[in-house]
């Protein structure tokens, strides 16, 4: 029988603690810039008529915002400590019942010291691991919908990062992180709970230690970018394996004449989904964003099959930009999800400020 690999975390505690020295040993320690603040601050008010579908306690009416508030502190020798405050819903709207600024929970989604010195940096708290970037990324309204389920958020752990030049691909990065579920109070949510996370719920990366790790390559040019990124979560429940996954995402930009198009491909494959043997998950993400002075145009289609089951979402979105950082979309949605088609239009306003 062959034997069992354990990751305890102990070669890339290596690897993150020679980074830091190496970024130590280059950086100009002389000068020692001063304290300084800044932020940001984006709110959003979106709506959701699902107005057919083959379940109809999925025919309802959604309206929520969401707010993200973020704040870095910014300390001498190349030290910051940031945070990101998150207020939005935090429960999933019920059965065939309209939903108006309901189930709102305030919670902290980061909160970590850093340390950037040239080329060489280092993390440690609460953060999102760097695996796949379509959750956040991919155009349009719902865009990023299916892409959320490998967005690997509010972990605890510490990483590193280089970066250099890497000729005809640009400027480049190699990152790499190890971490475990976020059980402390950072948690629970305030308002409207969400549920506080227990060693005993299992689950793929909530482990007693260091048994998850994200290994990325981000490669950013004038007109494309790439990135790269081997993912492990560690299991400590009975009956359960550890979850492997690997995602490549390509993003460009180019004209055609006064219109600027940008087109995302990512593909994501998940072994052993969510630590049950056997089981997977493949998400193919294709999008592309049309802009034109001040108006957009979004298309995107995402393909999730879950072992046998296949998913579908396509959407197109149309927006505006107005001054002051106000911007205004709306769409239509058509999905599948377990056979289930539906079809939603909607709507979303947005405004963000940096200081």
């Amino acid at each position: 029988m062959p034997r069992k690999i354990r990751f305890d975390g102990i070669w890339l505690s290596r690897f993150l603690f020679l980074t830091a020295v190496a970024g130590a040993s280059t950086a100009d320690h002389g000068d020692a810039k001063s304290f300084a603040v800044s932020g940001s601050l984006a709110v959003e008010l979106q709506a959701d008529a699902t107005t057919q579908s083959d379940d109809s306690g999925e025919e309802l009416t959604d309206v929520r915002q969401k707010t993200e508030a973020g704040l870095t502190l910014s300390l001498p020798h190349g030290f910051s400590l940031g945070g990101l405050a998150v207020f939005e819903s935090v429960r999933d709207a019920r059965p065939n019942e309209d939903r108006y600024f309901d189930d709102n929970g305030l919670y902290i989604q980061e909160l970590f010291l850093e340390w950037q010195g040239g080329r060489f940096g280092v993390k440690a708290g609460k953060f999102g691991q760097n695996f796949g970037t379509a959750w956040d990324s991919a155009s349009g309204i719902w865009g990023t919908d299916f892409a959320e389920d490998y967005e690997i958020a509010e972990q605890i752990g510490f990483g590193g990062s280089m970066s250099g030049d890497a000729g005809f691909f640009g400027k480049a990065a190699i990152s790499a992180s190890t971490f475990f579920s976020d059980r402390t109070i950072l948690a629970e949510s305030a308002f409207a709970g969400r549920g506080a996370v227990s060693l005993a719920d299992g689950g793929p990366g909530n482990t007693d230690g260091f048994q998850s790790f994200a290994v990325a390559l981000d490669t950013e040019a004038k007109d494309f970018s790439i990135h790269a990124a081997w993912l492990h979560r560690g299991s400590g429940e009975a009956g359960k394996v550890a979850e492997n996954g690997a995602v490549l995402g390509v993003r460009g930009k180019a004209a055609l004449g006064n219109i600027e198009i940008a087109p995302l491909l990512e593909i994501a494959h998940l072994t052993d989904r969510e630590g049950t043997p056997g089981d997977t998950g493949l998400y193919v993400t294709v999008a592309t964003e049309f802009s034109w002075r001040d108006f957009s145009l979004a298309l995107s289609h995402t393909d999730r099959r879950l072992n046998s089951v296949d998913d579908a979402l396509y959407q197109v979105s149309a927006g505006y930009a107005l001054p002051f950082g106000f911007s205004v979309q709306a769409g239509y949605r058509a999905q599948r999800v377990s056979g289930i088609d539906s079809e939603t239009f909607g709507a979303l306003i947005g405004w963000a400020t940096e200081f």
